[in-house]
Order: structure tokens, then C-alpha cells, then sequence
């Protein structure tokens, strides 16, 4: 049974508009069909600058700190009382040098267990003890760091950086110079500690360094333009939860995510930061877009957008899927417009 047969009162469902975040959503190059009419059929709205976390914040009105303010929501989700202290993410993450390249590998290419985790923050805290900083790990892969002063500092997600060069990508700003030299002294402590020892002996890689960013303070509100927020990830459960919005994890597909109740809905799709794109992609496509699709057209949800943070974003009604490919786009362009994230 599809979510459009499942609804009784479709007059309810009509008001929904359902917004898609999928960071890392293009280029791809395989054929899926859904995905490629939606897109087809679309209108585009105002590019979406910079990536899943700044268009997130942007969404729910958070002012950008010297950073956009990613731990204290983060470590909002986590289960940790942020309070007016400044939180930076110090993840765990595995540098390799590759020919001339230091690279980054983060998530789920190391993926600490929390004994690990624990111990790793615990030799962390007890060395930098002098200088009052002290590291935490509520979530194996999400470690923090609680500052007495806001730094100033631009950093990058790791997300980003993953499999690049991290020489073009370390912290920047005013302060960025005692954190290369806090980086220096971690990946010297880590790379010796014996946990280090016994994953490269299991043929685990190692974690030997920290990657900062994200850094800020709880703003003391924030507002979310969306009724229900389906997601996963810290960063976007820290923000619904901030602003009082119905938070839900990821469903499996489409058809339970509509199924959950009425309202405009953000769902973030965050698979495609992983390696195994194309079969991610294949998922998708199967779970979410050839629903929403039927969905729409049925008209069980009014409106269907479509985030590619730092790529493309479109929108699209009912009546869209009814017009000739492409004339949607024209009829935009001509009109103008665009809109804000989360609009």
C-alpha cells in the first residue's frame, strides 16, 4: 500500500509541503527516473550556498558566530546541556599521508567504539589539563571541546574536507595559529597511544588526530519553518529540538515519513556523504523519490523541494508534473524570485 492510499483524509495532506535536504546529491550519473522527471519538471529557487550544516542554520534563523554554530546543537542531540559556554566539534578522524598529501578520512571510515572514544577524550583532557580545556565524547564519532573564551576562528566541516587535502582547509581567523599548534600536540599524543597500537594491528586505521570546527554558542532561540523534521543527523535533531518542532528519526521511505502525521516536513537525506553513492542513490530513488513523485502527483502533499546544498535547489506543485518538461524552469526564470532556505 503506497502513502496515498493509506491517507483517509487527503484535504489534511493537500497543505503539506515536503522539503528534501540532500547534501552531496550531484553530479551523479546514473538513470533514475524519478529523480530525473522531478528535476525536469521543477522550478529552480535561489542557489543554496555553501553546504548541509549553513543551509540548516540558515533555515532555522541562526546567526553565524565566527562559525556557523554547529556543537551546541550538535551536542544538543547528543544528550549534553550546551548552557552559555562555547563548544567547538573536535571529531575523530585518520590523517594519511598520500604521495604529497596529508588526507582526511572521517565517519564511518574509522568509526571509533565509545570504549575508544571515551579513552581517546580521557588522554585528550588530561594532557591539554593546563590549559583548562576539556574534551568529551557523548557519541563515539562526535566529539566537543568547551572553551572558556569564543575563539575566533573560521573552520571547515569534515564532511567537506573528507579524502582532500587537509593543508587547504585547516582553521583559519585571529586564533587559528594556537589550534594548528593544538592539532600538532594531539596527532603527537594519539599517534603514541596504545589504542592506535591495537587498531592498526586489527587493521583498523588509526585515529590519530582531531579535525575543529563548527564552534559557537546555544543562541537563546530559534525558529524552524517546518511542522514536523525528519533526520538523523546531530546537527538538524539539535536545531528541531532547540526550536520545539516534532522531531522524528529517518523513516525508512517516503510512504512512513507522510504516514507520521500532517504539516510542512523537512527530511534530511545525508546517505550520499557516504562512499557507496551509487547504491545510496539506487535507494533513494526507490525509497523516497519515486513516492514523493506519486505523492504529489495524487496530490497527498501540495509541494515537493529539492536541497542540493552548494548545487541546485528546485520546487515543484502538482500541476508542474502536468506541464511540458522545462517550461516550468522558463516560466521562472522570466517571473524571477527565489527564496530563502526552509521557504
Amino acid at each position: 500500500m503506497d502513502c496515498a492510499d493509506a491517507m483517509d483524509d487527503k484535504e489534511i495532506f493537500r497543505q503539506m509541503h515536503c522539503c528534501l535536504l540532500i547534501p552531496d546529491l550531484f553530479p551523479q550519473d546514473l538513470r533514475l527516473p524519478a529523480l530525473d522527471a522531478l528535476l525536469a519538471h521543477g522550478n529552480p529557487l535561489a542557489e543554496p550556498e555553501g553546504d548541509m550544516e549553513s543551509w540548516l542554520c540558515r533555515a532555522f534563523d541562526v546567526e553565524r558566530q565566527a562559525d556557523w554554530p554547529v556543537a551546541p546543537f550538535s551536542l544538543l542531540a547528543d544528550g549534553g546541556v550546551p548552557g552559555s559556554d562555547y563548544w567547538l566539534r573536535v571529531d575523530p578522524v585518520s590523517v594519511r599521508l598520500m604521495r604529497n598529501r596529508l588526507v582526511l578520512f572521517a565517519g564511518n571510515d574509522i568509526a571509533p567504539g565509545a570504549e575508544e572514544a571515551s579513552a581517546l577524550c580521557a588522554a585528550l583532557t588530561r594532557h591539554f589539563s593546563a590549559e583548562n580545556l576539556h574534551f568529551s565524547a557523548p557519541h563515539p564519532r562526535r566529539w566537543y571541546l568547551r572553551l572558556p573564551v569564543a575563539p575566533k576562528l573560521h573552520t571547515h566541516p569534515p564532511a567537506q574536507v573528507s579524502g582532500r587535502d587537509i593543508r587547504h582547509f585547516m582553521p583559519g581567523g585571529a586564533d587559528s595559529a594556537g589550534f594548528h599548534k593544538l592539532l600538532n600536540e594531539a596527532q603527537m599524543l594519539l599517534h603514541a597511544h596504545p589504542l592506535n597500537e591495537a587498531r592498526e594491528a586489527a587493521g583498523l586505521p588509526p585515529i590519530n588526530s582531531i579535525w575543529p570546527w563548527g564552534g559557537g554558542i546555544l543562541p537563546d532561540a530559534v525558529a524552524c519553518p517546518y511542522v514536523r523534521v525528519f533526520a538523523d543527523d546531530a546537527p538538524t535533531r539539535g536545531l528541531a529540538l532547540k526550536a520545539g518542532a516534532i522531531c522524528h528519526a529517518l523513516p525508512p521511505d517516503a510512504d512512513a515519513c507522510l504516514q507520521a502525521g500532517s504539516g510542512d516536513l523537512l527530511v534530511v537525506l545525508d546517505a550520499l556523504r557516504s562512499t557507496a553513492r551509487e547504491d545510496q542513490l539506487a535507494r533513494l530513488e526507490a525509497d523516497w523519490f519515486a513516492p514523493l513523485k506519486l505523492a504529489l502527483r495524487r496530490g497527498v502533499i501540495r509541494r515537493l523541494s529539492l536541497i542540493a546544498p552548494g548545487a541546485s535547489a528546485i520546487t515543484l506543485g502538482r500541476l508542474d508534473l502536468l506541464v511540458p518538461a522545462g517550461i516550468g524552469k522558463l516560466w521562472r526564470r522570466y517571473a524571477g524570485g527565489g527564496s530563502k532556505p526552509g521557504a
